[in-house]
Formats: C-alpha cells, sequence, structure tokens
C-alpha cells in the first residue's frame, strides 16, 4: 500500500505542475495577443495623425499660394481637377476646389509601399479661411 500512496502523490505533483505549467502558457498567450491588438490600434493611431498634419501642411501650403504674385491659387486645385502633392512614396496631400466659392478641400493621405491608401483624413477650409476650418470625415 504504501509504494502505491507515494505513485499517487508523485502522479497528483505531476497534474498540479502540468496545471499551473498549462495556465501559465494560457496567461502568457493572452498577454501576447493583447500587446499585438495594442501595438496595431498604436501604428494606426499614428497613421491618422501622420494624415492630419499632412491635410494640414496642405493648408498651409494652399495660404503659401494664395500670398504668392501673381496669384496662383485659382488654378491649383481647380473644381474637378484636384491638385496631389506627393512628399515622399507613403505621403501625400490632395488640394481640391468645391464646388463653394473659395472652398477647398485638403486631404492628407498615408499609403503603403504597394501605394493603397492606409488612412487619410480630410479637411474642409471654407472661404479660404483657416479660423472656420472643419474636419470632414466621409
Amino acid at each position: 500500500m504504501r509504494g502505491n500512496s507515494q505513485w499517487g502523490a508523485r502522479g497528483a505533483a505531476l497534474i498540479t505542475a502540468l496545471g499551473l505549467i498549462s495556465f501559465l502558457l494560457l496567461l502568457g498567450l493572452g498577454f501576447l495577443t493583447y500587446v499585438q491588438r495594442d501595438l496595431g490600434f498604436q501604428r494606426h493611431q499614428q497613421a491618422e495623425a501622420r494624415a492630419q498634419a499632412l491635410a494640414r501642411s496642405g493648408i498651409e501650403y494652399y495660404n503659401y499660394l494664395d500670398r504668392q504674385t501673381p496669384r496662383v491659387v485659382p488654378i491649383y486645385g481647380a473644381a474637378g481637377n484636384p491638385q496631389v502633392v506627393s512628399l515622399s512614396a507613403t505621403e501625400q496631400f490632395e488640394i481640391e476646389a468645391l464646388d463653394t466659392p473659395n472652398t477647398y478641400a485638403i486631404t492628407g493621405r498615408i499609403l503603403a509601399e504597394d501605394g493603397s491608401v492606409v488612412t487619410e483624413r480630410r479637411l474642409v477650409m471654407p472661404l479660404g479661411g483657416y479660423a472656420r476650418l472643419y474636419d470632414d470625415q466621409r
């Protein structure tokens, strides 16, 4: 009898150890999944912020062109003919005149390496005024 209880205690210890190892493995995998999802969200937020900054830089570029003599803005981004300015292979902004007079939409885009759009932000500047700028989420 004494030998059987010794094997039983060892078996219980082995089962407990395997259960603890399984629990720790599941806990580690859960943490890894959480970290990966958080990293994906962080990258998306970073791309959104970059697109917003690109759209704002497009507005600054538009305002720069508006102050030039002779004035070049009416030609630049005429209605139905948006002008795209590429800053790099993955960053660009687009200036587009809308149907409302003196209203422009500037879209900042973040592109993937293959040229597909990762994210974009569109800002509308009514009547050419920076003070009344608003975000036009499509």
